[in-house]
């Protein structure tokens, strides 16, 4: 990797890095602590937690003319892009359908979901996409993607069964749809989100170097 890629990559990270302090303190601020059962809100601070870990090795590592990332790098950098992505997509594909056209303003454009639906997701995939290119992942890493959206179905699926939480999801509401509604749910967005690892690792190859 040269000097000058570390430079865009390490430029690239910081202004993830504020943009998700900025999203996030805005969740905070309007939600509270409760902001916190959305899996929106918990993807994009695992992103901010990856790229304050990707700026310090960058930094690290900027003299180091034969620098690679690290492949367990490139893999958290992975598992962040898809569950953003899946974020994106239940946002346009669900959420705004859901509530209607004038809901695409207060989806995309309005305090944290500017940031937390539409720029984080779009800017780290990007940038995913184009320019960290250096490490090959696999099916394996596919399928390493799917843990945190898996472990956030199953925990969220319990606490609305039991009462103790209500959605925050449409798709959640366990007890204002069938069982087969439920299960149909699960399978089309843990399905949808290895789709879209597949996708994004091909895109990923494209151009890349071993």
């Amino acid at each position: 990797m040269t000097r000058q890629k570390k430079l865009i990559l390490l430029i690239i990270n910081i202004m993830l890095l504020i943009m998700e302090i900025i999203g996030t303190t805005f969740c905070f601020i309007d939600g509270g602590i409760a902001a916190l059962r959305y899996y929106t809100v918990l993807s994009n601070i695992m992103c901010g937690v990856i790229s304050i870990i990707y700026i310090v090795v960058l930094l690290k590592n900027m003299n180091v003319d034969d620098f690679v990332v690290f492949k367990w790098i490139k893999m958290l950098r992975f598992l962040v892009v898809v569950c953003l992505m899946v974020t994106f997509i239940v946002v346009v594909t669900v959420l705004i359908p859901t509530n209607g056209a004038s809901s695409i303003s207060r989806y995309l454009f309005e305090r944290a979901n500017l940031f937390h639906h539409l720029l984080c997701p779009l800017f780290m995939t990007i940038t995913y996409i184009v320019l960290e290119k250096e490490v090959k992942l696999g099916r394996r890493e596919e399928m390493f993607t799917l843990i945190p959206t898996i472990l956030y179905a199953i925990v969220t699926l319990i606490l609305n069964i039991l009462r103790v939480m209500e959605g925050p999801y449409p798709f959640l509401y366990v007890y204002e749809q069938s069982v087969f509604e439920s299960i149909i749910w699960v399978v089309v967005i843990i399905g949808g989100a290895y789709a879209l690892a597949m996708g994004l690792n091909k895109l990923n190859s494209i151009g890349g170097n071993k």
